[in-house]
């Protein structure tokens, strides 16, 4: 499921872990600014007549000029159709302002699932791929609760494709995520998203509505 199913800064200095999956029937999901070092954890994500559920991981240099991060997991549809899925993304902050506490982000991610048993076209199963491209807009900041928190908006294209034996479909949508992440200790974190907007039909590749996600990782951080 983009690093998910689920960063969170704690001051100019301090991010959260994090790490979001990119794949179907996961809310694309980014942040502004990059999770220095690496992080790994769970991402679900569940609606756009889809269920997912995978592990994650994500990778920055100290300066936190780039972000990478991946996934591995499971795919089921609502129209009988399951297999695996798997995602691939690259983040990089563009600017951040307002000493530190806002930042943009721009991202190119792709991902897919395959599905070996599913009803789609010839009833042969297929594979489905998604290439989003956008950006993240966030705000963070520090409590005396937690390690910090904060909150991001992710409006993205995304190129939605649908194979099935030698039948190719395809579906350009524009949609947009809001997610809130929260550093719960140093080295734990966790995230919970929504994606929606440009809807596919039922019998077109990409979501065909709201998609809801939830993540938790945990951040190697050196002592």
């Amino acid at each position: 499921m983009n690093r998910s199913l689920f960063a969170v800064a704690a001051s100019l200095l301090m991010a959260s872990p994090g790490a979001h999956a990119q794949m179907p029937g996961v809310p694309t999901l980014q942040n502004a600014w990059a999770n220095r070092g690496l992080a790994a954890g769970l991402n679900a994500g569940t609606g756009g007549s889809s269920q997912v559920i995978a592990a994650v991981a994500s990778w920055a240099p100290q300066n936190g000029r780039f972000e990478i991060s991946g996934g591995a997991g499971f795919h089921d549809r609502d129209d009988g159709g399951s297999g695996g899925a798997y995602g691939l993304r690259g983040a990089f902050p563009i600017y951040s302002f307002a000493r530190g506490s806002l930042g943009i982000a721009g991202f190119l991610g792709i991902g897919g699932a395959w599905l070996p048993d599913a009803e789609t076209l010839t009833h042969r199963g297929g594979t489905m791929t998604q290439v989003p491209v956008g950006v993240g807009v966030g705000y963070r900041r520090a409590f005396s609760f937690v390690r910090g928190a904060s909150v991001y908006a992710t409006p993205f294209y995304s190129y939605n494709r649908l194979t099935v034996a030698d039948s190719t479909e395809t579906e350009n949508l524009f949609r947009i995520a809001f997610g809130l992440d929260v550093g719960i200790t140093r080295n734990i974190g966790v995230t919970a998203g929504v994606e929606f907007g440009g809807s596919s039909d039922e019998s077109e590749p990409g979501p065909t509505g709201s998609v809801f996600g939830i993540g938790a990782s945990y951040a190697f951080r050196s002592r």
